[in-house]
């Protein structure tokens, strides 16, 4: 009887044993979860105010808007930085929105911005622990997420139809 209830014992406490470890592992991916859509949600709304930026540079400064698009099918990089609206020419940015990196790209007569528009990438990145790449340059390579919004950009006035 003595060693029956001994297996039985040791029986319950790996059992036990089991479901304590899938529920640390449950909690553990279900934090992470949480963690990777905050920063996505907040790489987003970095995203929209710099194309936010890029469009008020276009409506108020064209001249300037222009100094920054490359010639035909060639590609322009900058950098973003938080509370600036001066683009930054590097060819990397390093963290420069927090834990975040800002780039913003500009690219004329390319794929759907054909004529006089330019069009303009604006990419935020960010790192975690699920990014592998360490020690390289390539910031698209090395912060292994990413949020990317484009928008072509002219100096067309649009006028409301009546």
């Amino acid at each position: 009887m003595k060693g029956q209830t001994l297996i039985e014992v040791l029986v319950a406490l790996g059992i036990s044993g089991i479901i304590i470890a899938a529920i640390v592992t449950l909690v553990t991916v279900s934090l992470q979860s949480a963690q990777f859509t905050k920063e996505q949600h907040l790489a987003t709304e970095y995203a929209q105010e710099g194309m936010e930026e890029m469009r008020t540079l276009r409506d108020t400064q064209w001249a300037t808007f222009l100094s920054y698009v490359p010639s035909s099918g060639s590609l322009r990089s900058f950098c973003l930085d938080q509370n600036t609206r001066t683009l930054r020419n590097a060819s990397s940015c390093g963290q420069n929105l927090g834990t975040f990196v800002r780039k913003v790209e500009f690219q004329k007569d390319v794929d759907p911005c054909i004529g006089n528009a330019a069009k303009v990438n604006v990419y935020v990145l960010w790192r975690d622990s699920k990014c592998q790449q360490t020690g390289i340059s390539d910031e698209f390579a090395l912060y292994c997420h990413q949020v990317k919004l484009s928008s072509c950009f002219s100096n067309t006035n649009v006028l409301p139809t009546p």
